[in-house]
């Protein structure tokens, strides 16, 4: 949803800063549409006189900085495993190391592994063409 139609459907006008935190409850909340949402967010202003100033708008905004500040985090930390997998996976394959593999399949799953793998250039194992072929039936 762009701020032009948020605007439109709630008749509420809003910073480019402010809309960036709705927008963070809007995706929050997936399994509404945009049109829902919108309702939503007005009926929770019903009554507030100056929206931009009133205490229940700051609390959603504070909601969906809050959103933000969880999703940026998730996503580095995201990164973070993805980078020690791969430093993990390096040494698995430089020493050849079968128990190394099963702890990175384990915790990676199977298909990540076998895509970081191939991704990077990397021989299959016999043990891995299995799991590919058990992956593929």
């Amino acid at each position: 949803m762009q701020q032009k139609e948020f605007e439109s459907m709630t008749n509420i006008v809003v910073t480019t800063e402010d809309y960036a935190l709705i927008e963070q409850l809007y995706y929050a909340n997936e399994s509404i549409d945009k049109q829902d949402f919108c309702k939503w967010f007005s009926k929770a202003l019903s009554g507030c006189g100056d929206i931009a100033s009133s205490l229940q708008y700051r609390q959603l905004l504070a909601i969906g900085a809050k959103l933000k500040e969880y999703e940026d985090e998730k996503r580095k930390a995201a990164q973070n495993r993805k980078r020690n997998f791969a430093i993990l996976a390096e040494v698995a394959e430089k020493y050849s190391s079968p128990e190394l593999r099963e702890f990175l399949i384990q915790r990676m799953g199977a298909k990540e592994y076998l895509a970081w793998k191939l991704e990077n250039g990397k021989s299959l194992w016999e043990s891995d063409k299995q799991l590919l072929l058990t992956l593929l039936k």
